[in-house]
């Protein structure tokens, strides 16, 4: 019996479906297809998290921490809407380290890791170190680089409070010129200020108080000058060594009379630091011996000794009352 023979029209839509087929094959594995249309890529803040988490945990003194009351750290916070993700990790360090450089290596890491898994740059990485861990090992942490001067604590400026005032004033100024605004169209009842002011002025002709007015103007504005020139001083003082401390002049005063305490026959103690100069007066007890000054300036020169510019010494004596 001889086979049948199957009709053009069948072969015609057999080999179409193959064309089909083929086509859906290349389409699926993305040949011949733009590569910007091939897809989106979504990352969840979740997973952006995870990212992190994982990432902070392969820098130096970084430490894995568990805590009774909170959640384990690292923990991290990323919002990844935006096209530049912002990223807040919280840490826990290992104790002794250098926590300043911690905190840089770890925010260049994150970043590292966000560029190279996501390919996209986050805005701004935020580290809180939210726990230490002592007696944790710890490795080399990348130096601190360079970034010029340290920044001397300074005070207050002596312009402060008159900027504070000006403030007010401004402030009261913005709040009249409103409700003129106000009056002028006509929302609110009222009789206007500054146009009943500025009629009045409009109209002055000279006076006696007018020359003290103008002269206190004067003297005003030479003073609002002067304090805004005037340099602010320093309030505390560096020592040696690193990393640097700065302490109050209060507290090397309480630690120079602490020192001059120390000496024998010294019963009372006062000192006083200026900007170069430090003065210890001391008051010898009943019993104590003559030429205390040596002794004394010895002791205090050991607690001066910490600090990185050396200060002029001045120690004097208190006169026994007369028996």
């Amino acid at each position: 019996m001889a086979d049948p023979v199957k009709s053009p029209a069948v072969r015609g839509r057999t080999a179409v479906d193959r064309l089909q087929s083929d086509d859906n094959r290349r389409v699926t594995s993305g040949q011949g297809v733009d590569p910007a249309e091939r897809g989106t890529l979504t990352v969840r803040n979740r997973a952006g998290a995870r990212l992190v988490e994982r990432a902070v945990l392969s820098v130096d003194c970084v430490e894995r921490h568990s805590r009774f009351t909170r959640r384990d750290l690292p923990r991290a916070i990323v919002d990844m809407t935006p096209e530049a993700p912002n990223i807040r990790v919280d840490i826990a360090a290992a104790w002794p380290a250098p926590l300043a450089d911690t905190c840089r290596a770890t925010q260049r890491r994150v970043i590292r890791e966000i560029q190279e898994q996501t390919g996209r740059t986050p805005a701004r990485v935020d580290v809180t170190i939210s726990g230490l861990v002592p007696g944790a090992p710890t490795a080399h942490v990348e130096p601190r680089p360079d970034f010029g001067a340290e920044r001397t604590p300074m005070s207050q400026p002596a312009a402060g409070p008159v900027a504070v005032v000006a403030a007010a004033a401004l402030i009261a100024v913005g709040i009249i010129a409103g409700r003129e605004l106000l009056i002028q169209q006509e929302l609110i009842d009222g009789a206007p200020w500054l146009a009943n002011a500025f009629t009045w002025a409009g109209r002055l002709t000279w006076q006696g108080w007018m020359l003290p007015a103008a002269i206190a103007a004067v003297v005003a504005g030479v003073l609002i000058l002067t304090l805004g020139l005037k340099r602010q001083r320093p309030t505390h003082v560096r020592t040696g060594g690193s990393p640097a401390l700065w302490l109050r002049t209060t507290d090397m005063a309480r630690r120079c009379t602490a020192a001059a305490l120390r000496v024998d026959g010294v019963a009372e103690a006062h000192t006083a630091v200026g900007r170069k100069r430090v003065d210890v007066t001391v008051k010898p007890g009943a019993d104590s011996r003559d030429g205390l000054g040596e002794p004394v300036a010895a002791e205090v020169r050991k607690a001066l000794a910490q600090l990185q510019h050396p200060m002029q010494l001045e120690v004097a004596i208190e006169r026994r009352p007369a028996r």
